[in-house]
């Protein structure tokens, strides 16, 4: 093996164990972590098998089911245990850090792959999103599995790659769109038998999708075509869809920053793009394909008629990763490699300290806590839950720990009701009983 691979391997290594250290306490197991549990327990243990995954935020609109699908088998593995969907989450960060690698190697050289795999790995962004635990993980892989089938002239791969996004997050469309323009650009290089296997690949990735809206009346267009409805127009400014876009490019850097990051954003982007020009003759083909994927992106939020949220940009994220590894090690003074050594340094200790000082209230060894504790509390009386005293959005994830730890609600007639309250004190309630954020209080019903 070569040292590059070596380095690899200690990169995601050390990641890992960020990762995994305390790992229950770091992950989160709100909205989409729970849907994707619930949908794994409806294949496993009901045998319902499904055309589509999770509703987008469109409503109507659904993504493939290739997620939920392998949501589904890591569960098994671990007997419906809910820290499932962190394994997935973190399975996808290793694969997301080879991709980073091997495309980064393939612009300019091992050094570039490296640097651009420390990115991910050694990043609280990257760490962030491997506690996370949703479909959009894997909108960090596909966009780069996307670009290596770009480079290296793997067209079905690249053409698999966008068809294989639409079981991730719709904004699939956009590298549709770049794949669209970059074949017809380079027609003349791609043999017909790989163009044919390219589009078969795509349709059977799209047939879940296709055979939902066939049985149930073409109701995903419908609604897809209703998205540009008068009364859906967003009101948001073009200023505000800038930050979003600048921010996928190097919102990574500094994940305490994130909100601001976008202050460091042109200099980078001029950096790139120098580099890029000059570039031309021998990453050319890289530098195409990045500003095809940015502009394209840009077009997409500004013609998007609804509300943009930061996510909406993820096509980025990965090829923006790569950007900023090959200029630096693309740098040729002896000044600049000293300040990208400084830089790379500043990364480094940064995000340790950041990692060091993480913390995630009502995370999911949070929440175990508390359902165990209610289980026991409540002595075999039958008891109830209510969310009356939770902030909007923070009363997720409750419903499949009760059924993981085996335990029926009793809506009709309980004995005992508790209320979660988050945060505790919230609406001046002192919890009786409180675990990371998360608070307690009941009533005996008599």
């Amino acid at each position: 093996m070569k040292w590059s691979a070596w380095l690899l391997i200690v990169l995601i290594s050390v990641g890992l164990g960020l990762r995994l250290w305390q790992f229950e306490s770091r992950l989160s197991f709100d909205f989409d972590n729970e849907y994707f549990a619930w949908e794994a327990k409806k294949i496993l243990v009901d045998h319902k098998l499904t055309l589509v995954g999770q509703e987008a935020s469109t409503q109507g609109v659904f993504i493939a089911p290739g997620y939920t699908y392998l949501t589904a088998g890591i569960y098994a593995l671990y007997k419906g245990n809910p820290i499932a969907g962190g394994v997935t989450a973190v399975l996808f960060g290793v694969a997301t850090t080879v991709m980073l690698y091997l495309v980064g190697k393939n612009i300019k050289d091992e050094v570039a792959g490296l640097i651009a795999a420390g990115f991910y790995q050694l990043s609280l962004f990257g760490m962030d999103w491997d506690w996370g635990g949703s479909a959009l993980n894997g909108m960090l892989f596909i966009p780069l599995l996307w670009l290596y089938g770009w480079l290296t002239r793997k067209w079905w791969l690249n053409f698999l790659a966008v068809g294989l996004a639409f079981h991730f997050h719709p904004t699939a469309i956009i590298l549709a769109i770049c794949s669209l323009v970059l074949a017809l650009k380079h027609r003349q290089e791609i043999a017909r038998k790989e163009l044919f296997a390219g589009l078969v690949l795509v349709l059977i990735c799209l047939s879940p999708l296709a055979l939902f809206d066939l049985r149930h009346g073409f109701s995903i267009t419908k609604h897809i075509l209703a998205v540009s409805a008068p009364d859906n127009i967003k009101d948001q400014s073009v200023v505000a869809l800038l930050r979003v876009l600048l921010n996928s490019v190097v919102g990574w850097v500094d994940a305490s920053q994130y909100a601001t990051s976008y202050k460091v954003v042109m200099p980078v982007l001029v950096l790139m793009a120098i580099s890029g020009w000059r570039k031309r003759a021998t990453q050319g083909r890289f530098w195409l394909a990045f500003w095809l994927l940015l502009t394209t992106t840009g077009a997409a939020l500004l013609a998007y008629p609804r509300h943009v949220t930061d996510y909406y940009s993820m096509v980025v994220y990965g090829p923006s990763l790569v950007a900023v590894a090959v200029v630096i090690a693309g740098l040729k003074k002896t000044v600049l490699k000293i300040g990208a050594a400084v830089f790379l340094i500043w990364f480094g200790l940064t995000n340790f300290h950041l990692w060091q000082n993480f913390s995630k209230s009502h995370n999911l060894q949070a929440k175990k806590k508390v359902v165990a504790w209610i289980i026991d509390h409540a002595q075999g009386r039958r008891f109830d839950i209510s969310d009356s005293f939770i902030t909007l959005g923070y009363n997720t994830g409750y419903n499949y720990l009760f059924h993981w730890q085996g335990a029926s609600l009793d809506k009709l007639d309980p004995q005992v009701i508790y209320s979660l309250v988050i945060p505790p004190g919230y609406k001046d309630i002192t919890p009786k009983y409180e675990a990371a954020g998360i608070g307690v209080i009941w009533d005996e019903i008599p």
